[in-house]
């Protein structure tokens, strides 16, 4: 059952990952003064995104580290797995954005 759930989630964002690709294909010039402001706002809110998650990453090796007594341990294949979701998650949250603006402005 989680082999399936694993999968399904993988699945499904590689799907969006790819019709993020398509999206951008599909917009207008790169020169339209318009787009590419939309461009900028979109990439302010995915880094936004990416520095949020190492101030969690962060905070979790903090409390790992001066908290000797949990003791966590998971597979490097499931860090790895977690890694590309969240890398791919990122490229989620850019093209919502990017979609939201073009509507917005």
């Amino acid at each position: 059952m989680e082999q399936i759930i694993i999968l399904s989630i993988t699945l499904v964002l590689l799907v969006v990952y790819f019709y993020s690709h398509y999206y951008r294909l599909r917009m207008p010039a790169k020169g339209d003064e318009r787009w590419l402001e939309i461009e900028k706002r979109a990439s302010r809110i995915a880094n936004g995104y990416f520095q949020g998650l190492i101030v969690i990453v962060a905070l979790a090796q903090g409390i790992l580290l001066f908290l000797p007594e949990m003791n966590v341990t998971i597979s490097l294949e499931r860090v790895l797995m977690i890694a590309f979701w969240v890398i791919i998650a990122g490229q989620v949250v850019e093209v919502l954005a990017l979609r939201h603006f073009n509507r917005v402005m």
